[in-house]
């Protein structure tokens, strides 16, 4: 009777690592799961959007409103509607692709243990940051049709995100990029 060697184990597929249970990047690090990007993004909107909304508010306010409630906000000057729009630009900016760099995701993706990388697993640059952010913040820049072409966008980036194997939204196709866990 021989004692012959089991077989070796079949190759792992293409992105498959043994630690990981779904793709990964180069290096083997596992791709954020769809379901936490989405909840870190939703909190990344939502608790900002709660800070920036009372700042909005206390400039509406201090403008002199006398539209009272049913109005708010109708006989604000168009000074005080640039100021705000100009502080969302910046707050978004600085909240969301100074932060991707510099600390490699917001505040939420961070706390989710994800960071934003680029495809070959390198460390964003600014322009890979900045791309990232401008597909999603400066799209509801453009006159008439911008808040709908953030929806579409934001929509068929949900598609992407759970139908497409490297989980790339729109900003991460046109950037380059993937979200790991990084713990």
């Amino acid at each position: 009777m021989s004692m012959n060697p089991p077989p070796p184990p079949p190759p792992m597929p293409p992105g498959y690592t043994p630690y990981s249970a779904g793709p990964a990047i180069a290096g083997g690090r596992p791709l954020a799961e769809a379901w936490k990007r989405m909840i870190a993004r939703a909190l990344d909107i939502i608790v900002p959007g709660l800070v920036f909304g009372a700042v909005g508010a206390a400039i509406v306010l201090s403008d002199g409103d006398d539209a009272g409630f049913g109005g708010f906000g109708g006989d604000v000057s168009l000074g005080s509607r640039y100021a705000i729009g100009i502080i969302s630009l910046i707050f978004g900016f600085v909240y969301t692709a100074v932060l991707t760099k510099v600390a490699g995701g917001t505040p939420f993706k961070l706390a989710f243990g994800m960071k934003v990388v680029r495809e070959d697993g390198a460390p964003l640059t600014w322009k890979d940051s900045i791309l990232r952010w401008a597909v999603s913040g400066l799209t509801p820049l453009i006159p008439v049709v911008g808040g709908l072409i953030a929806l579409v966008v934001g929509i068929i980036g949900i598609i992407f995100l759970f139908s497409k194997p490297t989980r790339q939204t729109v900003s991460d196709l046109v950037a380059k990029t993937v979200v790991i866990n990084s713990r």
